[in-house]
């Protein structure tokens, strides 16, 4: 009786053992398979943002990570990856309270490019834990790589996100047009065509340029530009679709910047670009000797009103102006240093 009872425990103390083997030998990589998800999941992400939070895009090669931040201490609080991003896209994001909305392409080949078959670019919508969906198709190829387009890849959608404005074919098209979609419903609810926009305007061309919404929704903002010049801003009104072209004093360029609340762009009187060195320089040179100088200017697209904010020596003088909020102004001086212009009220 006593040798089975020891049996029994020797038994049992090898169990024991082998269990707490399997255990310090697992432990290590179901720890590192927590971490693993952690950084997957990006920690305790909230469906949607709170006041104290704000999102950020940081590409990295195909892949962008989302990541949430904490306005007041600036720690991230939450992230999650994408992959499938167009690298270098000059607009590949919006950020609203509830939602980010982000261009995605599949099945891109570098070698076919766009002629990949089954590739497609499409916009997808996430809330901020990470979960997303297709939200609207750009354009794609068939199994054989014809390539359909239905949009321009770029977009921009109003604060209450009820409209996303699109740009549909090319100039030169018989329907090249800025296209108000519902974002709801995915419908039309308001076509510019260009042709229909330059017979009432015969001095208009240009390419479509998207710029921005108010912040309020109500007003949508493009621009027609012919390479670096723009020619004149459309301001167009959503649920009555008025259209407003606002012609642009001559100076204006893609660089400069435009208040969508009260209508102000800046420009300057320098040289022009022309994307031929040589002559820029020759055009410089007349400058020195003709003794000429560049205003740099706001001006109100409404009212007509110029203010002249500062005069330079150098006539290829870019200010680098940015808005930071709807009456401030920034801008850099040739020394180096930064000004702020503030609106009158």
């Amino acid at each position: 009786m006593t040798m089975i009872y020891s049996k029994k425990l020797i038994l049992s103390t090898l169990f024991l053992l082998l269990v707490l083997g399997v255990a310090v030998y697992y432990a290590p990589i179901l720890i590192k398979k927590e971490n693993q998800d952690v950084v997957k999941n990006g920690g305790a992400a909230p469906s949607c943002l709170k006041e104290n939070q704000m999102a950020i895009y940081e590409e990295n090669n195909k892949a962008a990570d989302i990541i949430i931040l904490d306005k007041i201490n600036n720690q991230k609080t939450a992230h999650f990856f994408i992959d499938g991003i167009i690298p270098d896209h000059y607009h590949p994001y919006e950020f609203y309270k509830c939602k980010a909305y982000i261009i995605r392409q599949f099945n891109y080949d570098s070698k076919l490019g766009r002629g990949t078959p089954n590739y497609s670019i499409e916009l997808w919508s996430y809330n901020y834990t990470g979960e997303g969906t297709s939200t609207l198709l750009f354009s794609r190829t068939d199994d054989r790589g014809n390539y359909i387009s239905f949009y321009n890849d770029d977009f921009r959608i109003n604060s209450i996100e009820n409209y996303i404005v699109l740009e549909k074919s090319y100039p030169g098209s018989d329907n090249y047009a800025l296209v108000f979609k519902n974002l709801a419903i995915k419908e039309n609810a308001f076509v510019l065509l260009y042709r229909d926009l330059t017979s009432e305007y015969p001095n208009l061309q240009g390419t479509f340029g998207l710029k921005e919404w108010t912040k309020d929704g109500k007003y949508f903002w493009a621009n027609l530009f012919e390479g670096a010049n723009v020619n004149a801003f459309l301001r167009i009104e959503k649920d009555t679709w008025k259209v407003e072209v606002l012609p642009a004093p001559k100076g204006t360029m893609g660089g400069d910047v435009l208040n969508p609340e009260f209508g102000y762009i800046t420009y300057d009187t320098g040289i022009l670009w022309t994307g031929i060195d040589i002559i820029a320089e020759e055009l410089e040179k007349e400058w020195e000797q003709e003794g000429k100088k560049n205003n740099f200017y706001l001006y109100n697209l409404f009212t007509k009103e110029q203010i002249l904010l500062e005069t330079f020596n150098d006539p290829t003088w870019f200010t680098k102006p940015r808005w930071l909020s709807g009456f401030e102004l920034e801008y850099q001086l040739p020394s180096g240093e930064t000004k702020i212009y503030k609106l009158k009220d």
